[in-house]
């Protein structure tokens, strides 16, 4: 810990509004406390793979998801195997079209987490087909139904992922500070 009122961390202690700033931390004199505080209000990266082939929905859910704070939306495009794409950029989110790739449980197999994985399916097959065949996935939409259901449910899984990772970073922070206050 560090004194905050000396220079150069008096400018966290001071309440004034500046240009472009959109969070003061008034009466701060701990830099843990800062640095948790920090995390708290952070943001973090949810990343969003689209497997759907369709260039159209490809653009549109790119789009509306691009709009969702924090999102990084990937679209894949068939280079590469889609398990590989799964591997190598660790989606939070799939989209998914109904079987035109991997199965969901293969898609699952593929990911770091897979309990955390979320699989949205949006596919041209009805609903009632797809769920009566027992997928493992946590939506399902048709492609005739209004987008914006499954721009909301990506919304709020985004929401739920930001939070859980906010609560990993403060935890790790926490841990950190402990560990470095015993070895002082």
């Amino acid at each position: 810990s560090v004194s905050m009122r000396e220079s150069p961390y008096c400018f966290f202690t001071d309440v004034k509004v500046y240009p472009g700033v959109t969070h003061g931390f008034p009466s701060m004199t701990d830099l843990d406390e800062l640095a948790v505080r920090v995390v708290e209000e952070c943001v973090p990266e949810v990343s969003i793979l689209i497997t759907d082939p369709d260039e159209f929905w490809q653009e549109r859910l790119k789009k509306d998801f691009s709009e969702i704070p924090g999102v990084i939306v990937s679209v894949h495009n068939g280079s590469v195997h889609v398990g590989d794409a799964v591997r190598n950029l660790a989606p939070d989110i799939v989209v998914m079209n109904w079987l035109d790739t991997l199965p969901p449980n293969f898609i699952r197999r593929y990911a770091k987490d897979p309990i955390g994985l979320k699989i949205a399916v949006f596919s041209h097959a009805p609903e009632r087909d797809i769920i009566r065949q027992r997928p493992d996935v946590d939506f399902v939409l048709s492609k005739s139904a209004p987008v914006e259901a499954l721009t909301l449910v990506v919304k709020y899984w985004t929401e739920q992922i930001q939070a859980r990772k906010r609560d990993e970073l403060r935890e790790g922070l926490l841990k950190n500070q402990r560990q470095a206050s015993r070895s002082s």
